[in-house]
């Protein structure tokens, strides 16, 4: 409740005391002609005092003194406020991803210091922050490891406090994609706001595209950032039908110079001893280059132990700015024949993984997670959580990042479309590959969708695409095996490319498990700690090509500023002093009423004030 004149509410005391005083007055005493006193004297001795005045608390009385009260409320201009105190809606992009987890060597105090970029940005947003006021509303936004909202329109204290929690983390999206996300918050958060001018981000990498000319301010420099990593790692031995090892294993890691120099080092091999020490077993030095990428392979014999790789710089040339991706652990695991579980009837395809690969078939209602989940007959709700990848055979409907438009293609002829390991060396000739496909579905993409094979009119006939997670899923727009039995066992690139599908889904050929930073962050649902590394007995790295590329700053990179928001829309206001002025009325016309009427005159306090009167006709004073 708002009042434009306060003061104006004085008028009711007043005003009141003058009721009071007209009340006074209609009780004095009056005079009035008589033919005689004589009667009127008897009366006067029996009285042995004037009677004092009175005021008649009664229904008119009242009456007038909530008349009184709703003019002066209503001349003090209240106003009723509908909704939230004003106050400006913002959403604040904190963009926390492996950029902002690099570190910048300087030298402090003589010393050689290490700093986050994190730091910057976190007091950058803190700046930020400390320019709103208590009305304002924020929302935050974390870009990685997935973009999630912090804080529900918390006050700025509130989104201060959820910053300290925050984490830089070594996996994420790109920089459009957590842009687009919060502006999809932002849209939700002020529906009738623009959300591209409600939308501040923070960041150590420059700003997308798509962010066009918005506050985008990044902590960084434009100096390239010096970073080594181990961008790869693979493994590798020949079992026999058993499953059993029969030759050492093949170790081959990927060093990558992501910096903007020549750099020169090792990458060591360590081994998990008896007493579980790590043992240094091998080195390979390497000469890098700006932007080259070199491999270090190492073999080791049966039984296979834990190992360490890692990369390490040569005296004088150690800054690199994001050491978490300079090692990897791996663990040694049983090479066992690959788990596939169809969902429907595929009889050839079957075959084909039995007989190149020893698959072993999980029944529908068979417990045990399976390394290939193949559907043939419909598309699930979500691919199950232990599966190592997904299948889908001519899909009816669409998932994830394909469609699936009306119609069949006849006889359609594949061609190789995009490069991809799974197609590689398969030989084409100017009809297309050697590959029978009777009918298949018109798929179109929906996503991040990559052809493998299209038709001559482009159509995809062999897709691959990512799951929301991560995990690799592949997409056949017909049902492979539909023509004669044979040819699908006689190792035409169809059979190549689905054996090669199913290696890569169950990775079954590899006898060292890595799990990727990536992977632990997604499972643990929030970035991994800071003091976080590898660790020898679950197999970890960061492994990832893209957080290792530290992209450069931006050169004129302007600060948050809170007057560039939207200024706040006032909350809705009903003017009440009509309404107060219309009630006054009606009081008002009610108190002449009662005054008129015949039941007022039955008031037992009125009858005692006008009895005086009564008996003061036909005296000089009464």
């Amino acid at each position: 409740m708002n009042l434009a004149a306060p003061h104006a509410l004085w008028l009711f005391p007043a005003a009141v005391a003058v009721l009071v005083l007209l009340q006074l007055y209609r009780s004095r005493r009056r005079e009035v002609l008589a033919g005689s006193l004589m009667l009127w004297r008897r009366v006067a001795a029996k009285e042995h005092a004037p009677r004092k005045r009175r005021i008649v608390f009664d229904r008119a009385f009242a009456l007038q003194c909530a008349a009184l009260l709703c003019l002066a409320a209503a001349i003090a201009g209240p106003a009723l406020t509908v909704g939230a105190a004003p106050g400006r809606h913002v959403v604040l992009l904190l963009d926390n991803g492996p950029s902002s987890r690099a570190r910048a060597h300087t030298i402090k105090g003589g010393a050689p210091h290490a700093s986050r970029a994190w730091e910057a940005c976190r007091d950058a947003a803190n700046a930020f922050l400390d320019q709103l006021g208590a009305n304002d509303r924020v929302k935050l936004v974390a870009s990685s490891p997935a973009p999630r909202v912090l804080g529900e329109g918390a006050s700025p204290a509130q989104a201060r406090a959820e910053l300290e929690r925050l984490l830089p983390a070594l996996s994420g999206p790109d920089a459009e994609a957590a842009w687009l996300f919060a502006l999809d918050t932002a849209r939700a958060f002020d529906p009738g706001s623009d959300a591209r001018a409600s939308v501040l981000a923070v960041s150590a990498r420059p700003a997308p595209e798509a962010a066009g000319g918005a506050a985008w301010q990044c902590v960084t420099s434009d100096a390239p950032r010096a970073n080594v990593a181990l961008a790869a790692f693979g493994s590798a031995v020949l079992p026999d039908a058993n499953g059993k090892e029969s030759a050492p294993a093949e170790i081959l890691v990927q060093a990558r110079n992501f910096g903007p120099a020549e750099v020169s080092g090792r990458v060591v091999l360590e081994v998990q001893g008896p007493e579980g020490t790590l043992e240094e077993k091998d080195a390979r030095a390497l000469k890098l280059a700006a932007g080259a990428a070199a491999g270090a392979a190492f073999r080791l014999e049966a039984p296979l132990p834990a190992l360490r790789l890692s990369w390490r710089a040569d005296t004088g040339t150690d800054n690199d700015a994001l050491p978490e991706d300079d090692a990897v652990t791996a663990r040694p695991r049983e090479i066992s024949p690959p788990r596939v579980r169809v969902h429907g009837t595929l009889p050839h395809l079957e075959d084909l993984f039995a007989k190149a690969l020893h698959a072993k078939r999980l029944a529908l209602d068979e417990a045990g997670t399976a390394d290939l989940e193949v559907y043939a007959d419909g598309v699930p709700d979500e691919v199950p959580e232990g599966a190592r990848a997904a299948l889908f055979v001519a899909p009816q409907a669409g998932f994830g990042a394909f469609e699936v438009e009306e119609g069949t293609l006849k006889r359609p002829r594949a061609h190789p479309a995009e490069a991809d390991a799974l197609t590689a060396g398969m030989p084409a000739s100017a009809d297309g590959l050697d590959v029978l496909i009777e009918e298949a579905r018109v798929l179109k993409a929906a996503g991040d969708l990559k052809a493998l094979w299209r038709d001559a009119e482009g159509h995809p006939l062999a897709a691959r695409f990512a799951l929301r997670d991560g995990r690799p899923a592949f997409v056949l727009a017909f049902v492979p095996g539909s023509g004669p039995r044979e040819r699908l066992l006689e190792g035409p690139p169809l059979a190549a490319l689905l054996v090669r599908m199913l290696l890569e889904a169950a990775g079954t050929r590899e006898p060292y498990a890595v799990t990727s930073a990536a992977a632990l962050e997604r499972a643990a649902g929030k970035a991994l700690p800071l003091d976080w590394t590898p660790s020898l007995a679950d197999g970890e790295g960061v492994l990832d090509a893209v957080a290792s590329a530290l992209p450069t700053g931006a050169k004129d990179s302007a600060r948050l500023n809170a007057v560039s928001l939207p200024a706040a829309s006032a909350p809705k206001q009903w003017d009440l002093a009509p309404w107060l002025a219309a009630l006054a009325l009606l009081l008002m016309l009610a108190e002449m009423f009662l005054e008129r009427s015949p039941l007022s005159a039955a008031s037992p306090a009125r009858a005692q004030t006008e009895r005086p009167a009564a008996e003061g006709k036909g005296t000089a004073t009464a």
